[in-house]
C-alpha cells in the first residue's frame, strides 16, 4: 500500500475548510494570551481535526494553506532558558527568529511566559542572524529582564496549519514535519503532530479543547526548544521531561496512524 505524506493527508482536510488571509487575522494575533500544546500521531490528528473543521477558518496564504516555517533559537551559553522551563520557573523567557518562509518574512522575537499568560514581542527584520548584534541585544533589553549574552542553540522546520474559530478569537495552530538541526545534527520527529491552543482566556467550552478530551488527549507542558534541545544535546539535564520524551517515543512507534 502506498501511504500518503503528512502533507498530503493535511491537504485533503483543509482544502474543504473556509478561509481567512492575513489581512483578516489581526484581532486573532493574541500577543497576549493563554496556550497550551498538545501532542498526537496523524491517527488521532485526523480524528480530532475532522471532528472541528466546520468550526474554524483556516489561513490561506499565496493560494497556500499550509506554510512552512523556520525557526532559530538563542540561549546563554549554560542554557539558561532550557533549565527555567525544565526546572518549572514561573517567569520564563524565549528568544528566537521566526521565519515565515511562504510569506518572505522574517521576525525577531521575545516571548515570556508569567502565571500561565504569554506574551510576544517582535519586530520585523532583513535577516536571521547566526549571531546577534547590538540592535537586538537593544531590542531585548527594551523589551525584557535579559541581559545575558545569547548565542544560537538550534533551529527547527516545520510545517503548519492555523485555524481561527469561527465563534471566538480562539486560534491554533498545527504543527508537523518537525525537523530540529544544529551544525552537527538533524533529528526528525516523524509523525508526531504539535497542536496549540491559544485564547485570551482559558475557554473549556473551545470545540477543540472538546474534541482533545473526548478523544483522550491531554495537555502536554513542553516548548518545542526545549524538544530539540533535549534530543539534540543528549548530556544536558532533563530528568522533569523524561516521561514526555518516553511519550513523544510512543507515539512516533504507532505504526498503523495512516490507516
Amino acid at each position: 500500500m502506498i501511504r500518503q505524506s503528512s502533507s498530503e493527508i493535511f491537504s485533503s482536510i483543509v482544502k474543504t475548510m473556509e478561509t481567512k488571509n492575513i489581512n483578516q487575522i489581526e484581532s486573532y494575533s493574541l500577543m497576549n494570551r493563554t496556550d497550551c500544546k498538545y501532542v498526537l500521531n496523524f491517527k488521532q490528528a485526523k480524528q480530532v481535526f475532522n471532528s472541528v473543521k466546520s468550526k474554524y477558518f483556516v489561513l490561506e496564504v499565496n493560494s497556500q494553506r499550509i506554510q512552512n516555517y523556520k525557526s532559530t533559537y538563542f540561549d546563554t551559553e549554560k542554557k539558561i532558558f532550557y533549565h527555567q522551563h525544565h526546572n518549572r520557573k514561573n517567569n520564563r523567557s524565549k528568544i528566537r527568529f521566526r521565519e515565515y518562509v511562504d510569506s518572505d518574512l522574517i521576525f525577531f522575537e521575545s516571548k515570556t511566559k508569567s502565571k500561565g499568560r504569554t506574551k510576544k514581542i517582535r519586530k520585523i527584520v532583513d535577516c536571521a542572524a547566526k549571531k546577534l548584534n547590538e540592535d537586538h541585544y537593544s531590542f531585548i533589553r527594551n523589551n525584557t529582564n535579559i541581559t545575558n549574552k545569547l548565542i544560537n542553540c538550534h533551529q527547527n522546520t516545520f510545517s503548519r496549519i492555523t485555524l481561527f474559530a469561527k465563534e471566538s478569537k480562539e486560534r491554533i495552530t498545527i504543527d508537523f514535519n518537525v525537523k530540529f538541526y544544529d551544525e552537527n545534527n538533524t533529528i526528525e520527529l516523524g509523525n508526531i503532530i504539535i497542536v496549540e491552543v491559544k485564547q485570551p482566556r482559558i475557554d473549556y467550552n473551545s470545540y477543540m479543547l472538546r474534541s482533545l478530551k473526548y478523544y483522550k488527549i491531554y495537555p502536554f507542558r513542553l516548548s518545542k526548544y526545549c524538544i530539540g534541545t533535549i534530543l539534540i544535546d543528549k548530556k544536558i539535564k532533563h530528568n522533569r521531561f523524561k516521561k514526555k520524551i518516553l511519550k513523544i517515543n510512543k507515539l512516533k512507534k504507532i505504526d498503523n496512524v495512516l490507516n
